[in-house]
């Protein structure tokens, strides 16, 4: 990764690790949504229908909308259900940014 990074000029580096923080970013926020902890998914919830989610939605050329729908479809599933579909949505994530 070093090598590959140094091949690249210092601004692709840059815009490729802002792009980990994001998918980083929306991860977390998924995980926290299918927290036990009420507050924390509240403020979950809250962040999928925020102003800084619909700016990290266009620098990852994501679709809010579909993301929205999925966000309120796994709210409504109980909290054992939200959590493994939680660590499956993380683990596509995780497959985005690591690929």
């Amino acid at each position: 990764m070093l090598i590959y990074i140094l091949k690249m000029s210092s601004e692709d580096a840059l815009n490729e690790s802002n792009l980990k923080l994001d998918y980083l970013v929306l991860k977390q926020a998924i995980r926290d949504l299918a927290s036990k902890d009420n507050t924390k998914s509240d403020e979950a919830f809250d962040y999928f229908h925020s102003e800084h989610f619909a700016l990290l939605c266009e620098r990852v050329l994501l679709d809010r909308k579909v993301i929205l729908k999925s966000v309120v479809a796994l709210t409504d599933y109980p909290l054992v259900s939200r959590k493994k579909l939680a660590n499956s949505m993380a683990k596509e994530i995780d497959k985005k940014i690591f690929s």
